[in-house]
């Protein structure tokens, strides 16, 4: 009986996609409901530990005596506190909450785990998903037991990764891969709880990336990626979670002898629009029952900040503050490719084209074959260009963030820039065989490959 339920919906998904959204958000409350039962009394000690450790350490440590690897202990001292459903008035709740509504906050949270789930100490436009999986690692570990068990779990999805991006797509692409982990300095990931969720699902995707092999699997699958990203994240490194992920289904496609250059663009952007769709509507949903549950217009002080985080509407010319968006993209970049000189970076491109392009003639590519690969590699280009889109529309945030977090989207510049030329110099035989492509069913809409139509007109 379950087998069947299971398999009606997801026959259902399939055909309404969309469907999943109601489904995530009924489930992503009733998980966080189900958190906010377990006592306090579990976590308490080690909660107190973690946020005196977090402090003695330093609001924003460089670990490496480097910029690029601050930590945010500040975020994860509230990652903590939110992991409790009643505190003490300290430094941390008085930047979500007043005193004098402190009082009620702590009242409602202490006998109504529905009230302490939405309302999250003040701080109820995030869902703090984290949560579900931080209070029970509390109860049973403390904050440095946690960093190194996080070491562990991210050390091992990175190499999971890197193995299945090499065996799908080669040792190059993989390498482009690892490239951009390490550029956005990977090993201070484990030791900040508030970079984890975003670098975790990212990894995820990847080592799951067959799933997205199928074009009717995508729009589904990027509905998930952008609910579950906006559910556990705490706005560090979303596009993260889209961008690499789909860097790899435009690898797919690029491979797919019978996928053409129209059908690679048309995917790209169905998968990416429902990542938005997933994601951008999952706020949307938290703000509303948030403002339900609580009798507290929500909705308000989630505008409020988005025209902060923006710049958008005065408020931060109200407040003295100013932003150039062409100085903040620049600064962005620029902070990246401090650590890693830009005459480097250009080193490791040119070297790998000559590589590639020595590959490509030795193995019989044809010059013709590179124009096709360019046509279906072209929309890395465009996902390449996304942290561009992000630093703008958050130009707030990208600023005052950049030296903690909003620097490492340049890692998907990074890798769109790799990758493209690793699918540009592609041999004849690292397609997919036509038999193969014919049984993806639902990969290309096309029907004939492109690959044979321009090798005919070449010909005539």
């Amino acid at each position: 009986m379950i087998g069947g339920l299971y398999h009606t919906l997801k026959m259902r998904l399939k055909k309404t996609p969309l469907l999943v959204l109601p489904i995530l958000w009924v489930f992503f409350s009733i998980m966080l409901v189900f958190t906010n039962f377990l006592p306090d009394r579990l976590v308490k000690a080690s909660i107190a530990g973690g946020i005196q450790e977090a402090k003695n350490e330093g609001d924003h440590p460089s670990i490496f005596f480097t910029p690029q690897s601050k930590l945010d202990n500040f975020t994860d001292q509230i990652m903590m506190q939110q992991c409790q459903r009643t505190s003490n008035w300290n430094s941390i709740t008085s930047r979500f909450a007043t005193k004098q509504e402190w009082h009620s906050l702590e009242s409602n949270a202490l006998h109504n785990p529905l009230n302490a789930a939405f309302s999250n100490q003040g701080y109820s436009r995030y869902w703090h998903g984290y949560t579900v999986f931080l209070k029970p690692l509390l109860i049973v570990f403390n904050y440095s037991a946690i960093r190194t068990l996080f070491f562990l779990l991210f050390g091992i999805l990175l190499c999971l990764a890197f193995d299945k991006i090499r065996q799908r797509f080669g040792i190059f692409a993989a390498c482009a891969l690892l490239i951009s982990i390490v550029v956005a300095n990977f090993f201070v990931v484990p030791m900040s709880l508030v970079f984890s969720p975003v670098f975790y699902v990212t990894l995820m995707c990847v080592i799951g990336i067959d799933y997205f092999k199928r074009t009717d699997n995508r729009v589904l699958l990027f509905l998930i990626v952008g609910a579950v990203t906006n559910y556990v994240d705490f706005l560090t490194v979303p596009m993260l979670t889209l961008c690499i992920p789909l860097a790899f289904v435009v690898a797919y496609d690029a491979i797919n002898s019978s996928c053409s250059a129209k059908a690679c663009f048309i995917s790209m952007i169905r998968s990416g629009l429902a990542w938005l769709l997933g994601y951008a509507s999952t706020w949307g949903i938290k703000w509303m029952l948030s403002s339900l549950v609580l009798h507290k217009n929500i909705i308000a002080d989630a505008i409020q900040n988005i025209l902060i985080r923006s710049d958008s509407g005065g408020v931060n010319e109200a407040k003295g503050m100013s932003f150039n968006r062409g100085d903040v993209i620049q600064a962005n970049y620029q902070f990246m490719f401090d650590q890693i000189p830009l005459r480097l970076f250009a080193l490791i491109l040119i070297s790998l084209i000559c590589v590639l392009l020595y590959r490509f003639l030795k193995y019989g590519g044809d010059v013709r074959l590179i124009y096709l690969n360019f046509k279906k590699a072209s929309p890395l280009l465009i996902i390449g260009c996304a942290p561009v889109v992000w630093y703008s529309a958050l130009v707030n945030h990208s600023s005052i963030h950049m030296e903690f977090y909003a620097y490492k989207n340049v890692a998907i510049s990074i890798l769109c820039s790799l990758l493209f030329f690793v699918l540009l110099f592609l041999k004849p035989d690292d397609k997919v065989s036509l038999n193969e492509a014919k049984m993806n069913i639902g990969n290309c809409s096309d029907g004939v490959s492109e690959r044979d139509n321009q090798e005919k007109d070449f010909s005539e």
